[in-house]
């Protein structure tokens, strides 16, 4: 593969032993190279921006902004940018925001060393992991909670700050039905009252306040 056709990426983590390791992999590749490293997420814009790379490969925790403002910032201003998302942590919630902010692919640090070039050609090619991992997730989730879609409407209108005479109102329905699918979805959400199921809905990804 000629120089001008290599996938080029962009490394941005706050950690430069991290740095060094993609970078000396990364390099390996016949079809890859790295034109930029950054240490922090502001860093990472700038570069994004003089570099203009062909994959992002970000840390989550940076200092000041971190990768999800960082790439939420890059997509505002390249909404074609790709953008592989590389942490120590996989919370779920964490993944949902990567998801919102525009990341194509999400990886733990520690998976085998083929899969993560393997992911940087996947994401360079317009099909990262995140979207069918969180779908798949999603899924999950709500077949382990057994909410039905009555409660999943109920808990939509909780998230809006409805009460429960407005959600009686929008559903046609009465004010004692309403409380026993919230109270049933707060069983199965495993929540005391209302902040606390929106808590754990937004926590698993269920929901979002957008």
């Amino acid at each position: 593969m000629s120089e001008s056709a290599k996938i080029r990426i962009l490394i941005a983590d706050d950690h430069p032993a991290m740095c060094e390791g993609l970078m000396m992999l990364i390099n390996r590749q016949p079809d890859m190279e790295v034109v930029a490293e950054a240490f922090d997420g502001a860093d990472a814009v700038d570069r994004f921006e003089r570099y203009a790379p062909d994959v992002g490969v970000f840390d989550l925790r940076m200092p000041g902004m971190d990768g999800i403002q960082a790439i939420a910032a890059i997509r505002d201003r390249f909404p074609g940018a790709r953008i592989l998302i590389l942490s120590a942590f996989d919370q779920d919630e964490r993944i949902h925001q990567a998801l919102r902010a525009g990341a194509q692919g999400y990886l733990r640090k520690d998976v085998a060393l083929d899969r993560i070039v393997q992911e940087i050609r996947d994401v360079y090619n317009g099909v990262g992991s995140i979207r069918e991992t969180t779908a798949m997730k999603m899924r999950e989730w709500k077949t382990r909670l057994g909410l039905s879609p009555r409660e999943l409407e109920v808990l939509g209108f909780v998230v809006a700050g409805k009460s429960n005479k407005e959600i009686a109102l929008v559903l046609n329905i009465c004010e004692g039905t309403v409380k026993i699918h919230l109270n049933r979805m707060m069983r199965k959400l495993g929540a005391r009252g209302r902040v606390e199921a929106i808590h754990n809905a937004l926590k698993q990804g269920i929901v979002d306040l957008e």
